[in-house]
């Protein structure tokens, strides 16, 4: 056995920036493991991935003072019991050299109660401790909002329902920042919660009492039927450990031997198709093995809660001091039974009308603006990845207005066709004409024979974008789905390339493109938000 410590503070570097701190770390235990990689050819591989050569030369040589062994004393190694004197080490270590565990958690109790329980609590409230609360099983700040307006952005006839929802925070206190998200605790289909209830063979009166998530010692009453709407995922998809489970409860011995084999490694593929091709949900399960039919309490265990779905906000609330707006598209398919699937939040939201009360939340995002307002920005936004870069708009129009000078504004977007997705594209027009955006970048992939990408704009600006990006020191934004990164990216690095080139003449030495990105990835001046 050896030991070793590593003090970090005994570091200049670190001590100066605490986020060397991990590149530190990673040097000390190659020090043990793998020298052969802390010099040359190696050294450099790990600069490209970990920053610059500088650096983790730096720290190198911080080891000496920051990295040493100790001595284990002899009395360490003596061993009293017997069979433990004999038991053997592994000689090496294996990638399978983790041993698999399982943590055991007390699970709670959900007990159904009649609707007296609950009414003693409201009649004598002092009594039973009782408190009436906003949503108190979520365990984090909620407040209601009520719709405000709900605006279809996309034809009626087209596929895509892409639509406009604001919601009035009233006297909510609700507060949001730039580039925050907005998250939405969803109910489930009504329509569809009374038909599982009625054919599952519920009393949707019947009172469960589960404990807060707050405060274990507080019991939470709901009716059967306000559970299945608002805490439930019982339209939701189901994990390998629900068939496990759900086995335990199978009286027909054919039933548990398929929820078991569902379960483990030789119905891997089976539970895949399942889960990306079928599309099954918890009560779908529960309708294909009948023998299987836990009591609600027990489906309240093993059946996941539903989780609040955060959408990034497209509004400043300088500008709409009482109002939250987001850019939702619907999520919905065909299942190979021929059934019409839709995601519950965008289901749920596309559902609301005017007037009507949700629950919602803040959590805070990556996608922050820079603090002086003279820093430019540029943004690419593919489809609702557009949402917080309007946001980022109304804010640089509001700063304009109090007399502040603005940086450049470059907004590149992205989607299929101009005329069925040009979202908001009255708003940029207007803006652009106002002054505020600089650049305004488009890109219909599907409206020409050629396709034309996000990244096939940005490179015709190439110029503007080494100018606001580089000489400016502005800060580089994309929100949307993840495919287009690296083709993104491989134009700032082009960007970076012709600057430095630009700068230092055409026989200057190559600058390290890749390893600039991650300099400015650290400075937040790269930011991404892709799903």
């Amino acid at each position: 056995m050896e030991l070793f410590v590593l003090d970090p503070t005994l570091s200049e570097s670190v001590v100066a920036d605490a986020s060397l701190e991990g590149y530190l770390a990673q040097l000390a235990f190659l020090e043990v493991a793998r020298k052969d990689l802390r010099t040359g050819s190696g050294l450099s591989k790990l600069a490209s991935i970990n920053g610059s050569l500088k650096v983790l030369c730096t720290l190198l040589l911080d080891l000496n003072t920051t990295f040493r062994e100790i001595e284990v004393p002899e009395a360490w190694g003596v061993v009293d019991e017997p069979e433990l004197a004999t038991a053997q080490l592994p000689a090496d270590i294996n990638v399978n050299s983790f041993a698999a565990f399982e943590r055991i958690e007390e699970e709670p109790p959900s007990l159904l109660k009649s609707w007296v329980i609950a009414a003693k609590g409201l009649a004598f409230k002092e009594a039973y401790g009782t408190q009436s609360t906003l949503r108190p099983d979520l365990g984090i700040k909620t407040s209601v909002a009520t719709v405000k307006e709900h605006r279809r952005l996309t034809p009626e006839s087209y596929d895509r329902n892409i639509f406009h929802i604001e919601f009035d925070l009233g006297d909510s206190g609700l507060k949001y920042a730039i580039g925050e998200a907005l998250g939405i605790h969803a109910e489930n289909d009504k329509e569809e919660v009374e038909e599982f209830i009625k054919w599952y063979g519920l009393n949707p009166e019947e009172v469960v009492e589960v404990p807060s998530r707050e405060d274990p010692h507080v019991l939470v009453n709901r009716t059967v039927y306000q559970s299945l709407i608002q805490n439930v995922d019982i339209f939701g998809r189901p994990p390998k450990r629900f068939y496990e489970s759900l086995a335990d409860f199978a009286s027909d011995g054919a039933e548990k031997k398929a929820l078991l084999a569902l379960a483990g490694a030789e119905g891997a593929t089976e539970f895949k198709r399942r889960a990306e091709v079928d599309t099954v949900t918890f009560a779908d399960i529960l309708l294909e093995y009948p023998s299987a039919h836990p009591s609600f309490h027990d489906i309240v265990r093993i059946v996941n809660p539903m989780k609040r779905r955060e959408y990034s906000i497209a509004s400043s609330q300088h500008v709409t001091p009482n109002s939250v707006a987001l850019l939702i598209v619907t999520v919905n398919w065909v299942d190979p039974k021929g059934r019409d699937r839709f995601g519950q939040a965008t289901r749920y939201l596309n559902g609301l009308k005017v007037g009507a009360p949700v629950t919602v939340s803040v959590k805070p995002s990556v996608m922050k603006l820079p603090t002086k307002t003279t820093a430019p920005i540029i943004m690419a936004g593919l489809g609702t990845g557009l949402a917080p870069f309007r946001a980022f708009v109304q804010e640089r129009a509001y700063q304009k207005q109090q007399g502040h000078d603005i940086g450049e504004v470059l907004l590149y977007m992205g989607s299929r066709h101009q005329r069925e997705e040009y979202l908001y594209g009255e708003e940029w027009e207007a803006y652009q004409d106002a002054g505020i955006i600089t650049l305004l970048g488009r890109a219909f992939s599907r409206d020409q024979p050629q396709k034309i990408y996000i990244q096939d704009r940005m490179r015709q600006t190439l110029g503007d974008i080494r100018k606001a990006y580089l000489e400016n020191e502005g800060s580089f934004y994309l929100c949307g789905p993840t495919w287009p990164v690296p083709d993104v990216t491989e134009v700032l690095q082009e960007a970076i390339e012709v600057q430095h080139k630009t700068v230092n003449g055409k026989d200057a030495k190559k600058v390290n493109s890749r390893r600039e990105i991650e300099t400015l990835k650290e400075a937040q001046r790269y930011v991404l938000e892709v799903y």
